[in-house]
């Protein structure tokens, strides 16, 4: 199986309207959907957000991501420390420490993201 199924989310970094890179929620091994969850959460994925900050590198500084989920307090971390300028979100996804990890960034929930003109966020 090449993607848990227990969520399936994709982040695309934008600097200058250029796509720089993207990520999906990938296994690092490989994946029953079963054993890999605790807690109702997959511990064997990589996040799309981080992966798609790994592909960036550095370019991510002063872009903009989009995500069909908002992001984690472990990926705003992330984010927050690549430099990324905005987050732009679909779905709200609880995390009680969010809160916390706001940084510099603009965090923006459009829960019409998907339904416009782009195809930008299918998974």
């Amino acid at each position: 199986m090449d993607k848990c199924a227990k969520l399936q989310v994709r982040a695309v970094i934008v600097k200058d309207g250029d796509i720089i890179a993207e990520g999906r929620n990938s296994p690092l091994r490989e994946c029953d959907n079963v054993t890999c969850h605790v807690d109702n959460h997959c511990v064997n994925s990589i996040h799309a957000e981080q992966l798609a900050l790994i592909k960036a590198g550095r370019r991510s500084e002063g872009a903009t991501m989009f995500t069909n989920f908002e992001p984690c307090s472990n990926c705003r971390k992330m984010i927050i420390s690549a430099g990324i300028k905005t987050v732009i979100y679909h779905n709200e996804k609880y995390d009680e420490l969010n809160h916390r990890f706001k940084g510099d960034v603009e965090w923006i929930h459009d829960p019409l993201l998907e339904g416009k003109d782009n195809e930008i966020l299918r998974v």
